[in-house]
């Protein structure tokens, strides 16, 4: 999807995705083959009108490949990899460690490479990367949470039961027939959805958006330390590109695309991209807290800290001596109740109308609104 593009905190941001799928050996990750083959039909119908461009790129790369291979691209491509390792090993090379062009390319920012024998730059470089492999080599690639690689992946962890699967199909359906036949239904979206440019939430969404990352960006205040507060701040600006290719594959679904200026998020799609972000924020705190290297400075409060906040009387003012009264009910002691009472101020979850009063943070619109889709149509 070259075309489409929308604006994100005062940057014109495109709809590629950094993601790394995570799994146990033999768990049914192979399945990636697939999206990829999708994804060679789109590129063989655009060889018909960009003979040179090859959409997808190696892992195993150097760096001055790696930027020649975008800019003959026009600064696009998919880095696919289903062997972690394979990026693993490459940054571990000299000539191999092309990870801040990564960095870069996630914001789109101006990518240059500098040789005796060439100059190449990348003024948006639009790459999108997809890796899949075992718990144990993410931090091949992204060396702990402090790295800038972390909050710009969308993590998604499978985990299967290790069994024998009886009902395995040894002459039936074929998936290589199925996804064959909708590459080309997919390309012929791809396709149509170029009709669309500038891509936008609704004003209604706007708000939405806003209060519900508000929320969250208050609960990691809480919970963590808030030097990695880009977790949450990034997740907003994929959950917005989410979005934008949810309204794009659904633009493309018609037959004759309307001319418009802007395409508008539609409520569904939203709501869609939220519930995927609600998973993939699940996820990466997940991982955060298992590569954490000192998980004592990074990891939650205290495992009361939230069922403290929650018991605090919801709709009326109440002072230390009473929180502390409500801490003796769940064995937290009168110090720590203090800590809590400073860090919930801190993350704007309770707020103090006065000296030595305190009362839960009002904020509107926070609760999910998930709308109903028989209500909205198709």
């Amino acid at each position: 999807m070259v075309n489409i593009q929308g604006t994100f905190n005062g940057d014109t941001t495109y709809p590629n995705l950094f993601c790394f799928v995570i799994a146990p050996p033999a768990s049914g990750k192979g399945v990636l083959k697939y999206a990829k083959a999708m994804g060679l039909k789109r590129q063989t119908i655009l060889h018909e009108s960009i003979p040179s461009i090859d959409i997808f790129i190696p892992a195993n790369i150097s760096t001055a490949t790696i930027y020649q291979h975008l800019h003959t691209n026009g600064g696009v491509g998919i880095l696919f990899e289903s062997e972690a390792d394979t990026m693993k090993y490459t940054f571990k090379q000299e000539w191999g460690g092309y990870d801040d062009l990564l960095r870069k390319a996630f914001h789109f920012e101006e990518a240059t490479l500098e040789r005796k024998d060439r100059s190449i730059k990348i003024e948006h470089p639009r790459l999108s990367v997809i890796l899949s492999g075992t718990p144990n080599q993410i931090q091949g690639i992204i060396p702990d949470v402090d790295n800038g690689l972390f909050s710009r992946f969308i993590f998604y962890i499978c985990k299967s039961e290790s069994e024998w699967d009886r009902e395995i199909d040894m002459a039936g359906f074929s998936l290589d027939g199925y996804f064959g036949d909708l590459s080309i239904f997919f390309a012929i979206i791809i396709s149509n959805s170029m009709w669309a440019v500038q891509f936008s939430f609704t004003n209604r969404q706007k708000e939405i958006f806003h209060s519900r990352f508000e929320k969250w960006h208050n609960e990691f205040l809480v919970c963590y330390n808030d030097e990695n507060i880009g977790i949450i701040k990034r997740l907003g600006n994929i959950t917005f590109r989410i979005a934008m290719i949810l309204t794009a594959i659904r633009f493309g679904y018609q037959s004759n695309p309307p001319a418009t200026p802007i395409v508008y998020c539609n409520d569904i799609d939203f709501e869609t991209a939220f519930l995927l972000a609600e998973t993939y924020k699940q996820h990466a705190l997940f991982i955060y807290v298992t590569m954490k290297d000192k998980p004592t400075n990074n990891k939650p409060i205290d495992k009361f800290v939230l069922q403290f906040y929650e018991m605090l009387p919801p709709d009326s003012d109440f002072t230390k001596s009473d929180a502390i009264e409500i801490g003796k009910l769940i064995n937290i002691a009168e110090r720590t109740v203090g800590k809590y009472l400073k860090n919930l101020v801190k993350a704007a979850y309770i707020e103090q109308p006065r000296y030595g009063l305190y009362r839960k943070t009002k904020i509107e619109g926070v609760e999910y609104e998930v709308l109903n889709p028989h209500e909205l149509g198709e």
